[in-house]
C-alpha cells in the first residue's frame, strides 16, 4: 500500500526524480557530478566518469597542464614589420631559462626545420633579423611542450637599426593552412542560398574545384556577409557567414561559424550566433574578424546590426578556446537618432601599435546622412562603452559608409584608417585617410582621392589591397560601383611609404557591362597563387541579369596584373554579393 516510482531505461532515481545515466552530472548511478581536475571538462561514457582537458591544456597524469601559447600578433593577421613585436605565454612549471624554451619561426605549419629562433623566457620579444616577406608560421616551445603553429603574413620595408612600431591588421583566409590564400563567395539570393570556396593554388584559382557550404536555414540570406579569422586560437583561420533575415521570414538573422581543420572548412556550422534583438535589425549584414580586441590570444568577431532599434548596434563576441562566446561580450550602441545606420560598416586593426586591436564603426546615416565614424580602442579589459574618438566631416556625404584599415600607407610603422563618403558632390564621392600613431588615430584628414563623376559612389567600398607589387608598402582598393549607370569601376591606391600617403590611383575597368555593379563589393588582398604578390577580389554581383560573378586581379611588379573571371551559373543568385572579407553594408540607397 506504499506509493513509489520506477525510472525508465537509461535513467536512475536521484531523490524524487529520474536522472539520465549518460550525463556527466549524473553519470551511471551517481547523483552528483563527475569529479574533474582544474582546466578540464567531465565526460560520461558507458556509465563511467571521465574527463578531458580544455583547449590550451594537455593531460599530464591526473592533471591538465597548460600548453605554451602564442598571443600576439593575432593568428592569420598581417604585420607591417619585418621584425614584429610579439607576445606569448609559457607554462608556470616550465623553466624560462631552459635551452628548449624558444619561439620558432618556420616556412610551413609543421615547423620541422625552424629558420630562426628567439628565447621565449620573457614572454615577449622580436626577431633579431628581418623575417622574409610572405606567410611565416611561428610556435612556442617550453617544458617539453609545443603550442600550435600560428601563421602571420609578414610585410613592410627592410628594417633599419632602430625598432619600428608593429602594425597588425586583417586576417588572410587560408582555411586549409597550405600557405595559399583562399577565396570565398556568397550567393545569398540563390535558391537555396549558398557559399562557394575556391582554394588557392600555385598558378591561381580555377585549378581546383570549388567547395560548397550550404545554408543551415534556407529562409535566411546565408552568405550576405563573410569574414575570416581564428576564433578559437588553434592557428587555423575559420569562416564566419552572415545570414540576415529575409523579407517575410519568421527566423531571426544569424551568424554561422565554421571551424577550419587540415582539410579546410567543415560542412556544418560549429557555432551559431542568433540576433539578440530580432525584427528588422539588419543583424549579420556586416560581419568582420575584429582581430584581438582584449589581447587574450583569441580572435574576436564583430557583427553589425545597422537597423537595431532603428539606430544601429554592434555586437562583439570574444574568441575562446571553443570559439566565439555564445552571447555578446560587448554591445556598442549608436547615437539616439533614427536611421543612424551605426554598424553599417566595420573595420579593425591595431591603429596605435599597443598590442591589441581597435574597432572602427561607420554610421553613415547620422545627422540626415552626413555620417560619422567611431573608433573604439582595444585594451586587456576589452572595448569601452563610449567611443575613444569620433570622426566627422563638414561636407558629410554619408561619411562612414565604408571604413578600412589598409595597413601602413605612409611608412611610419602605424596602421592607418581610410573612410569613404560616397555621396559627396552628388555621389561623386571621396576617400579620406586618418593616420595611426602612438596616441591613436589623428583627427587630421588627408584626402586620398575624389571620384570621377556624379552618381559614381566612389568610396562606397574599401578594403586593404595588401601589398600588390611586393614593395613593402601597403595599398588600398576603392570601389565605385554606381559609376556609368552601375557599370562600376575599382581603383588601386598605392601606398608610397612617405608623408604623402599615396602614389595616385590605378583604375580597374572590369567587364564594362551596364548594371554589373563592378566594384560595389571588394575582397581584401591575399596571395592566392603563392608568387609573393598580394591579389584582390572585385565583384560584379549584378552581372548577367543578377547571376553575378567576380574577378581576381593578381598582383605584379606593376601593381595590377593579370585577371581571372569567376563566372556564376546561379540565375538571380547575385554570386559575389559578399567576399571574404567585405566589411561594409550597402549604401542606404541600394
Amino acid at each position: 500500500g506504499t506509493c513509489g516510482f520506477a525510472c525508465n531505461g537509461g535513467t536512475h532515481a536521484c531523490g524524487s526524480v529520474c536522472a539520465r545515466d549518460d550525463l556527466p552530472e549524473t553519470c551511471g548511478t551517481r547523483c552528483e557530478p563527475c569529479p574533474v581536475p582544474a582546466n578540464a571538462r567531465a565526460t560520461c561514457e558507458g556509465g563511467a566518469c571521465g574527463w578531458e582537458c580544455l583547449g590550451g591544456f594537455v593531460r599530464a597524469g591526473d592533471r591538465c597542464r597548460a600548453l605554451p601559447r602564442p598571443l600576439w600578433p593575432p593568428s592569420g593577421s598581417t604585420v607591417a614589420n619585418r621584425r614584429p613585436a610579439m607576445r606569448w605565454s609559457i607554462p608556470d612549471d616550465a623553466d624560462p631559462m631552459a635551452a628548449d624554451t624558444v619561439v620558432e619561426f618556420c616556412a610551413d605549419r609543421g615547423c620541422a626545420a625552424p629558420t630562426m629562433t628567439l628565447p621565449a623566457g620573457m614572454g615577449r620579444g622580436a626577431p633579431a633579423m628581418d623575417l622574409p616577406r610572405g606567410v611565416v608560421w611561428w610556435r612556442v616551445r617550453a617544458g617539453g611542450l609545443s603550442s600550435a603553429s600560428w601563421p602571420m603574413v609578414v610585410g613592410g620595408p627592410e628594417n633599419a637599426a632602430s625598432p619600428r612600431p608593429t602594425a597588425a591588421f586583417g586576417a588572410v583566409p587560408d582555411f586549409n593552412g597550405d600557405g595559399f590564400g583562399d577565396t570565398v563567395f556568397g550567393a545569398p539570393f540563390a535558391s537555396p542560398p549558398i557559399v562557394l570556396q575556391y582554394p588557392g593554388a600555385r598558378g591561381g584559382v580555377g585549378l581546383l574545384p570549388p567547395e560548397a557550404i550550404n545554408a543551415p536555414d534556407p529562409s535566411l540570406r546565408f552568405g550576405a556577409a563573410l569574414a575570416a579569422g581564428d576564433f578559437n586560437g588553434d592557428g587555423r583561420v575559420d569562416l564566419a557567414v552572415g545570414a540576415p533575415t529575409s523579407t517575410g521570414s519568421a527566423s531571426r538573422g544569424a551568424v554561422y561559424v565554421f571551424f577550419a581543420g587540415p582539410a579546410g572548412i567543415g560542412t556544418g556550422p560549429d557555432v551559431t550566433l542568433d540576433d539578440p534583438v530580432g525584427g528588422v535589425s539588419a543583424f549579420a549584414e556586416v560581419v568582420i574578424a575584429a582581430g584581438d580586441l582584449d589581447a587574450d590570444g583569441y580572435g574576436d568577431l564583430a557583427v553589425g546590426s545597422s537597423r537595431a532599434r532603428n539606430q544601429g548596434a554592434v555586437y562583439v563576441y570574444r574568441g575562446t578556446a571553443t570559439g566565439p562566446s555564445s552571447t555578446p561580450s560587448w554591445t556598442l550602441s549608436g547615437p539616439a537618432m533614427n536611421l543612424a545606420l551605426f554598424g553599417g560598416a566595420l573595420a579593425a586593426g591595431d591603429l596605435d601599435a599597443d598590442g591589441d586591436s581597435d574597432l572602427v564603426v561607420g554610421a553613415s546615416g547620422v545627422s540626415d546622412f552626413t555620417g560619422r565614424a567611431y573608433v573604439y580602442s582595444g585594451s586587456p579589459t576589452g572595448l569601452p562603452a563610449v567611443a575613444t574618438l569620433t570622426l566627422q566631416r563638414a561636407e558629410g556625404g554619408q561619411f562612414g559608409a565604408a571604413v578600412a584599415v589598409p595597413g601602413d600607407l605612409d611608412g611610419d610603422g602605424y596602421a592607418d584608417l581610410a573612410v569613404g563618403a560616397p555621396a559627396v558632390d552628388d555621389g561623386t564621392g571621396i576617400v579620406l585617410a586618418y593616420r595611426g600613431g602612438a596616441m591613436g588615430v589623428s583627427v587630421t584628414t588627408d584626402v586620398l582621392r575624389r571620384g570621377e563623376a556624379p552618381r559614381g559612389d566612389f568610396g562606397g567600398a574599401l578594403v586593404s589591397a595588401g601589398d600588390m607589387n611586393n614593395d613593402g608598402r601597403y595599398d588600398l582598393l576603392v570601389g565605385a560601383g554606381r559609376l556609368n549607370d552601375f557599370t562600376g569601376r575599382a581603383y588601386l591606391i598605392r601606398g608610397d611609404g612617405t608623408d604623402t600617403l599615396g602614389l595616385g590611383a590605378t583604375a580597374i575597368a572590369g567587364p564594362m557591362v551596364t548594371a554589373a555593379y563592378f566594384g560595389g563589393v571588394l575582397g581584401a588582398g591575399r596571395d592566392i597563387d603563392g608568387d609573393g604578390f598580394d591579389d584582390v577580389l572585385i565583384s560584379a554581383e549584378r552581372n548577367r541579369s543578377f547571376a553575378g560573378g567576380a574577378f581576381i586581379y593578381y598582383g605584379s611588379v606593376a601593381g595590377v596584373g593579370r585577371s581571372t573571371e569567376i563566372p556564376s551559373a546561379i540565375m538571380g543568385g547575385r554570386f559575389g554579393y559578399a567576399l571574404a572579407a567585405r566589411a561594409c553594408v550597402r549604401p542606404f540607397w541600394m
